[in-house]
């Protein structure tokens, strides 16, 4: 049995069939299937892998992400509930006026 690697990624395949052969048929498989292919992150973990990357730059890589992750979390905390609760946008409004 042959072990791979822990960094070791097994793609599985993208299919998109096309039943018939319109333009806007294609046009919308075409447009399915890149959204495929950037959910499973395909392109990218392509381009990850083409070079070497050092493990110092790797773990500069990952804090980097973790802070513009934690930035978009706190950005998205401080914007006021939608709908048509007032008492929870005037707590929002409080609380962005306390900062």
């Amino acid at each position: 049995m042959k072990k791979y690697p822990t960094d070791t990624v097994i793609a599985r395949p993208v299919q998109v069939e096309v039943r018939s052969g319109t333009r806007e048929d294609f046009e919308y498989a075409l447009r399915t299937f890149k959204s495929m292919v950037q959910k499973e992150k395909i392109i990218s973990l392509y381009k990850e892998h083409q070079a070497y990357e050092k493990p110092s730059e790797k773990k500069r890589r990952k804090r980097r992400e973790a802070a513009e992750k934690r930035y978009v979390m706190s950005v998205k905390q401080r914007q006021p509930p939608a709908g048509d609760d007032k008492r929870l946008q005037k707590k929002a409004q409080k609380a962005q006026e306390r900062q």
